[in-house]
């Protein structure tokens, strides 16, 4: 057991003392709305925006990420028989070796790429394991966003923010009735009124 202050002059301080705290707090999320949201790019590219974040690592801390440009990511070409869904995601590439002399870890630490989900008649975002597997086993990443690509589809679809903001709760407002007993959809809020 150790008992730790992080932030006093001397001593080595570890990957875990930078971002422990947030991780705890927040785990992977972006710094604000704008923060690496996914919009649609020209045909089957899509376009991160820059921002800041964290990927937790699973090992009860975070490596803090951030871009200061735009990130361009192409999805897979349709298929010709049924719609999908795919996963645009930011991950970082353990393979790729930190250096002390490349400030900030700009040497291609920090990677995006879209997971295509199976086409389907009813189409769902690839699985953990999938994006895993496609990411690389080990490297940590986020869900940034989930894309609609229709069948031969030459532009990107219905693009859905799964983000999750450091601090801040998306709700959505429906006035859908979802009828009684029925449970409540993630993210949306409902209220109840009456008309007079």
């Amino acid at each position: 057991m150790a008992n730790k202050v992080y932030n006093m002059a001397g001593g080595l301080h570890s990957a875990a003392a930078y971002a422990a705290f947030e991780d705890s707090m927040y785990g992977t999320c972006v710094a604000g709305d704008s923060s690496f949201a996914v919009s649609a790019g020209t045909g089957m590219n899509v376009v991160i925006a820059p921002g800041d974040g964290l990927i937790s690592t699973g090992t009860g801390f975070a490596r803090r990420i951030g871009a200061d440009a735009s990130n361009t990511v192409s999805l897979s070409a349709a298929s010709s028989a049924n719609p999908r869904i795919d996963s645009v995601v930011a991950y970082i590439d353990n393979s790729v070796t930190p250096s002390t002399s490349v400030v900030d870890n700009t040497n291609g630490i920090l990677k995006f790429k879209s997971v295509a989900g199976s086409p389907a008649a009813t189409p769902s975002a690839p699985s953990t394991a999938t994006i895993q597997s496609s990411v690389g086993a080990g490297n940590p990443y986020m869900i940034l966003a989930n894309v609609a690509v229709a069948k031969n589809a030459s532009a990107a679809g219905t693009i859905t923010d799964v983000r999750k903001v450091a601090g801040w709760v998306r709700l959505q407002l429906s006035t859908t009735d979802i009828g009684e007993g029925a449970p409540l959809p993630e993210g949306t809020l409902y209220g109840v009124y009456e008309e007079s």
